[in-house]
């Protein structure tokens, strides 16, 4: 038996991004109720992770780093039908996630205009959830989510690896 992986497809990432942007989105308002101090510290430290990732062009610390903070949205919002929903587009999340990855981390010293905004957006989203104020935080959540799209679809660039 072979293992088939199927090839990456733009109009399969599309549709998962805009569910990915419903679920996130949601997630985030509920946390900005909630969020503790330990939650945003914890976002700092991934928000670092993934500047440094990038700046090193290291894939998997770039990804993991990336991954995780998306993940104390979702895993601290404290609504666990949002947590299942999400659970079950979690894999092809990652499988789009890491080719934004690899773009961000092959192209980062080619003037690639999504390289410094992410790296931004990270830190723009710790200190939005700092406010609490949901609405700030949605604002700069999806203007993230927007341009993770971009990314990958970004001239030049193939769905393929």
């Amino acid at each position: 038996s072979k293992l088939r992986i199927s090839a990456l497809n733009a109009s399969e990432m599309f549709d998962v991004y805009h569910a990915r942007r419903i679920l996130e989105l949601q997630a985030a308002h509920i946390l900005c109720e909630f969020i503790t101090d330990d939650e945003i510290a914890l976002m700092q430290k991934y928000a670092e992770g993934f500047q440094r990732g990038i700046e090193m062009r290291e894939y998997f610390p770039t990804f993991e780093a990336d991954k995780n903070f998306h993940r104390v949205i979702i895993d601290c919002c404290r609504n666990d039908f949002i947590k299942t929903m999400h659970q079950s587009i979690a894999g092809i999340i990652d499988r789009y996630q890491s080719y934004g990855t690899v773009i961000l981390t092959s192209k980062a010293e080619d003037h690639y205009p999504y390289f410094t905004s992410a790296i931004n957006q990270h830190f723009m989203l710790v200190n939005a959830f700092k406010t609490r104020i949901p609405d700030h935080v949605a604002y700069i959540l999806g203007r993230h989510l927007d341009d993770a799209t971009k990314i990958c679809s970004y001239p030049g660039t193939e769905l393929k690896l």
